[in-house]
């Protein structure tokens, strides 16, 4: 099985805007995205082409992080194609990254780095040694899709090593006892609008299992200047909040956020102005570390009677 530091098998939208999505205060600030990206699963077949014919050496598989790359070693007998005395073995060491996605419709983007370093037996024992041969390449897989990358092609032997490529996105797992891993989300709603003072709207611990949801809902009503002909008027917060964990790589956490809900203005004498809310993002997460995700809704316009309100919600997770 393929982990995210070695490769084991033969040694192998809304009116609501978006602020960001950053480590809390006091901690180092994340780049301002639309989420983390997601893992993604790999899996990779070896297969050779020599005086043996075409053989498939196993396949690999793990799941991985953007920028963290997974590793695969491989140590391979190749026989020449024409003469069966004309071996070497080759050991294949191969860099894999996943890299951001370009568009949503990828199923994912990696980077491969291929070190082949070769050892002729038999006849060719006693050939000079060469300097380890190196390719490199960027593969992007729509969904479903598979691709074949040579890893190697021999002098001696004109035997050749490929890679069989596949990607799909990484999904949670039972642990060595088929039980489902909990995982405790600590969740703080607040509130800043037009000057006034910041109010906490929900403060909560929650848990799910991974590849389960939780959920909150966070509402308030704040009184707001009377309107035409003195007519009372409110603005109605309500949020609801889907927590998603997915899976758990290399000790860090992958999970969905999901807000809805709706920001209105409601008047004793005119109809409701509602200003909906719809984000979503995915975040990666270590034990403790927490994230932001703020964003602001804006009115129509001073007839309202208030201009932006802006939401600051607070994650960090324990596992």
């Amino acid at each position: 099985m393929l982990h995210p530091v070695r490769f084991l098998g033969l040694c192998f939208a809304s009116e609501a805007l978006l602020l960001s999505n950053a480590p809390a205060a006091g901690h180092e600030e994340a780049p301002v995205s639309p989420g983390d990206a997601a893992a993604v699963h790999v899996l990779i077949e070896t297969v050779s082409v020599d005086g043996r014919g075409t053989r498939t050496l196993g396949s690999d598989e793990a799941d991985l992080l953007p920028g963290a790359a997974g590793v695969l070693e491989k140590l391979i007998r190749l026989i020449g194609r024409d003469d069966p005395r004309h071996q070497e073995s080759v050991r294949i060491k191969a860099r894999i990254t996943p890299l951001p996605r370009a568009t949503a419709a990828q199923a994912c983007s990696l980077r491969l780095e291929v070190e082949a370093t070769r050892t002729p037996t038999g006849a060719a024992a006693h050939a000079k040694p060469r300097k380890p041969d190196t390719i490199s390449a960027t593969v992007e897989l729509a969904p479903g899709e598979e691709r074949l990358v040579e890893a190697y092609a021999s002098p001696v032997t004109e035997g050749r090593v490929a890679f069989r490529i596949k990607c799909a996105p990484a999904r949670a797992t039972l642990t060595t006892d088929n039980s489902v891993q909990m995982v405790a989300l600590i969740v703080t709603i607040d509130r800043t609008a037009d000057g006034e003072q910041t109010e906490v709207l929900h403060n909560q611990v929650l848990s799910a299992a991974l590849a389960r949801q939780a959920s909150l809902v966070a509402s308030a009503n704040v009184r707001l200047p009377d309107g035409i002909e003195a007519a009372r008027r409110f603005r109605r917060e309500s949020l609801e909040v889907l927590l998603s964990p997915q899976l758990i790589v290399a000790g860090r956490l992958q999970i969905e956020v999901q807000v809805s809900g709706a920001v209105a203005t409601v008047g004793a004498s005119s109809e409701v102005i509602q200003h909906p809310i719809q984000l979503s993002n995915t975040f990666v997460l270590e034990p403790g570390e927490p994230r932001l995700m703020e964003f602001e809704i804006a009115s129509r316009g001073p007839d309202e009677g208030w201009s932006r309100v802006r939401f600051r919600l607070h994650l960090s997770t324990r596992f």
